[in-house]
């Protein structure tokens, strides 16, 4: 019965903090709201990894080998780190079909929490910095 209602809690359409379902795959859901004052949207996904949560965190983080495990990712930089490598300034560059190439720079700040196998894993992206 718990279960259930977790289930219908989580189809509801929308929050009151603007996420909305963007995505559903079997284990995986992707969420968008829009940002005041830019046209791009803030993303967020939730799902199940077979994995343990030190190896994802791994492969997340490993971003100097972007450009071989993300797709239209060519090349990949980090420029600064602070917080002993908690945040991360990094420089990529994109060539996707249909559009010239693009590069940006993103600011990745980790604020995991994770201690003797409990805790939870959360890597935040932030544009302007």
């Amino acid at each position: 019965m718990i279960h259930l209602l977790a289930l219908t809690l989580l189809a509801s359409p929308a929050d009151s903090s603007g996420w909305e379902l963007a995505a559903k795959a079997d284990r995986l859901s992707i969420y968008a709201r829009k940002q005041a004052g830019t046209e791009v949207r803030e993303m967020k996904a939730i799902g199940v990894i077979d994995a343990p949560p030190h190896e994802v965190l791994k492969a997340i983080s490993d971003y100097e080998n972007y450009p071989k495990t993300m797709p239209y990712v060519i090349e990949a930089r980090v420029l600064e780190r602070f917080r002993e490598g908690a945040e991360v300034v990094l420089y990529s560059r994109l060539s996707m079909p249909l559009v010239s190439q693009r590069d940006y720079i993103i600011r990745i700040v980790d604020d995991s929490q994770w201690r003797d196998g409990a805790g939870f894993l959360k890597e935040s992206i932030k544009i302007k910095f």
